[in-house]
């Protein structure tokens, strides 16, 4: 049968030329074709002219280009032509203008109670870098998303390179600063989540910024940040710092801890230090600087079902009972370390004259003030309320401390003491004394016990009687 053209289709003119030329016997019924005469031996260029396109083999599919309008149906297979060359590299793309078109875009329909997934990538990783990445996603040649090859591993930019920076997980080098290699059972040492600017996200700064990281110089040590910027602010501002020698709460900043509802025994706050040298140290610590408070502010306050059942005000004073359970004391300290010290219950008062440390004193029911005490009258040593005091006065007016009962030590101010015998009100004004006042119409007052021979248990008595 021989080659029969389609008449009126001038594209297959050379095709009838070439049918003509297979159908004949031998090269020599041929006189002449395309241009050529004699005898004419067909090449490839007589068939992809005729045919308009060069036909496909194993070489031309490896190197094939898909282009605009290409469609692609049923399972596409792709295999390595050459070892140490990429598989799938598209490229070229461009967008311009206010064009937003998606690169890569697939939809698809899941309708089946199985597990599918969308997509699979699967590497036998039989020999890689500590660095190998299963997914790198880059913006202007800089990694903005990227999984390393332990599944429990993902990275972001570098510490140092965060704008627009949505979260980031990564193990960070011994600087704190530079992206190190993860291995397996490391336990993930950073985490970062910022929003983006006005700009990029397309409305106001309204977002908060969290930055936990960790280091191992000495100079930090493990340390937990955590910055929240201002509104209206890129620039993130530390309000918690955690390392290994500090916890830092800064700029406005305030501590929530909440547990729900725990029914096993379990501590709000716990923790433990070892103190291993010769200084002072203090377990916990909170210093106020009190510009401008109510004065009903408060420097501790624990409760029980909104109860306060331990408060103590921005001026130091207890503002709840304070309950003693048995076989719990109110302990004095056993031995005064130096001249001018003092344990003891306290009031403030106001001085009527100068007092001195280790005066004793008496209170003026007509002033209601504070003035020297003498066993020469009743009515400055007797039937008086007696104290001691314990912050000096400069003057009348001035304020002063006097205490009622505890442990007081004056080298300066008291005589040489009996340990364990009896101190007496003085008749020189402010002054004690070991003996008995025995001068006609003394007041003989006892004011408590000689601790040592410069202090003692004031405990004054409520009792007097007059030397006659």
């Amino acid at each position: 049968m021989g080659f029969e053209p389609k008449y009126g289709d001038p594209d297959n003119t050379l095709l009838f030329k070439i049918a003509s030329l297979l159908q004949s016997q031998t090269a020599g019924d041929v006189s002449s074709f395309n241009g050529r005469s004699g005898a004419v031996t067909l090449t490839s260029g007589d068939v992809t002219g005729a045919l308009g396109f060069t036909p496909a083999n194993a070489a031309a599919l490896a190197a094939y280009v898909l282009k605009a309008g290409d469609t692609m149906t049923g399972l596409l297979t792709i295999t390595q032509g050459t070892a140490n060359t990429s598989v799938f590299a598209p490229g070229g793309g461009s967008l311009t203008g206010a064009n937003a078109q998606t690169f890569f875009d697939y939809s698809g329909t899941w309708n089946t109670s199985g597990s599918p997934t969308a997509f699979k990538l699967n590497i036998t990783n039989t020999a890689s870098g500590a660095s190998a990445l299963l997914v790198d996603v880059q913006a202007s040649g800089i990694s903005q998303f990227s999984i390393a090859k332990e599944s429990t591993t993902l990275f972001t930019r570098t510490q140092a390179d965060t704008s627009g920076m949505v979260l980031a997980l990564q193990k960070k080098g011994t600087t704190g600063n530079a992206a190190a290699a993860v291995a397996n059972g490391d336990t993930i040492s950073s985490i970062e989540a910022r929003g983006f600017d006005g700009t990029n996200q397309g409305t106001a700064y309204t977002f908060r910024a969290l930055a936990l990281e960790a280091f191992t110089t000495s100079a930090h040590g493990t340390r937990i940040v955590i910055g929240i910027p201002a509104i209206g602010s890129t620039t993130a501002t530390a309000r918690f710092d955690l390392r290994a020698t500090a916890l830092a709460l800064t700029n406005g900043c305030s501590m929530n801890v909440a547990l729900g509802t725990i029914t096993a025994s379990q501590f709000v706050y716990e923790g433990s230090v070892t103190w291993n040298a010769a200084v002072t140290f203090t377990g916990i610590k909170l210093n106020v600087t009190d510009t401008s408070s109510n004065a009903a502010s408060k420097l501790i306050d624990l409760q029980v079902a909104s109860a306060s059942v331990f408060a103590v005000s921005k001026s130091g004073v207890l503002l709840t009972n304070l309950t003693f359970d048995e076989n719990v004391a109110l302990v004095y300290d056993a031995a005064l370390s130096a001249d001018g010290k003092y344990c003891g219950v306290v009031r403030d008062g106001v001085a009527a004259a100068a007092l001195a440390f280790g005066d004793v004193v008496y209170f003026v029911s007509g002033s209601s003030r504070w003035d020297l005490a003498d066993a020469d009258a009743a009515s400055t040593g007797g039937d008086v309320q007696l104290g001691i005091c314990v912050l000096a006065a400069a003057g009348a007016a001035s304020v002063t401390k006097v205490m009622f009962v505890g442990m007081i030590r004056a080298d300066s101010k008291f005589p040489s003491l009996t340990i364990g015998a009896p101190v007496y009100l003085s008749g020189t004004a402010g002054a004690v004394q070991v003996a008995q006042p025995s001068s006609t119409d003394q007041v003989i007052r006892r004011l408590g016990f000689a601790d040592t021979a410069d202090s003692m248990y004031f405990n004054p008595s409520n009792d007097y009687i007059t030397h006659t």
